[in-house]
């Protein structure tokens, strides 16, 4: 019986150790919950002059914050990524593509000076060639593992300085 008890409980092990299943909250319970709704752009949001040193701007500052479905700011753990689209550009569309990830997110959220949200560096992989282009902010959220988009034009009151 002993023997038994032990094989029973490798067994049990075995199986625990091999879940391939993350539990899954229902729409219902997610309803409950503060989580993250929508997401919004900071104002800030723009061209960024990154080192003084050198002239010129040197990438974008994207200012992100999840909000509940209320619109009330929610620090939220996600990963994030970046899309930079220069829309007048026919041959060029896509300028830069940054990637943060979760493990990222403690460090990249600003919460003082009336400000709560993401603060994203995302120096120029490709400057745009106009004074208009979109930034498009993905966030996956690490609690309900849903996908949030949020797209917008920036940089159309002033050519980049290069």
């Amino acid at each position: 019986m002993e023997a038994a008890r032990q094989a029973d409980q490798m067994a049990i092990a075995t199986f625990e150790s091999g879940a391939t299943t993350v539990p899954v909250l229902s729409d219902a319970h997610l309803d409950t919950l503060f989580t993250v709704y929508d997401l919004k752009f900071g104002r800030l949001t723009g061209v960024a002059d990154f080192d003084s040193a050198k002239p010129g701007d040197d990438g974008i500052k994207v200012y992100v914050t999840p909000i509940d479905r209320v619109g009330d700011p929610l620090k939220a753990a996600g990963a994030m990524t970046v899309e930079l689209f220069d829309l007048a550009a026919a041959d060029q569309l896509r300028l830069g593509h940054w990637e943060f990830p979760v493990s990222d997110a403690a460090k990249l959220w600003y919460g003082q000076a009336l400000l709560g949200c993401y603060v994203l560096a995302c120096p120029w992989e490709n400057a745009p060639a106009g004074s208009a282009f979109t930034v498009r902010v993905t966030f996956v959220d690490s609690l309900t593992r849903r996908t949030f988009v949020k797209q917008k034009e920036i940089g159309a009151a002033a050519p980049v300085r290069k």
